[in-house]
């Protein structure tokens, strides 16, 4: 089915369905409905991660930029 246009001030309601836990990988498959159609589906994924080796790993690549962010 084809994605459909959505006009500004209707609700959009979207449902997640988790399909599977593929070590730090979750595929989800999702789907969108204003109050008329379906307006998307596909699948979405998503990655666990390690928060303190990614904040280092952003951390020097904004020491290797030259910038300052506090």
């Amino acid at each position: 089915e084809p994605h459909r246009a959505t006009p500004p001030g209707f609700k959009v309601t979207v449902k997640v369905k988790l399909l599977d836990m593929e070590g730090r990988r979750l595929p989800s498959e999702v789907e969108a409905h204003d109050s008329i159609n379906q307006i998307s589906k596909g699948i979405h994924e998503r990655f666990l991660i390690n928060r303190g080796k990614f904040a280092k790993k952003l951390q020097q690549k904004i020491e290797t930029a030259g910038l300052f962010i506090e």
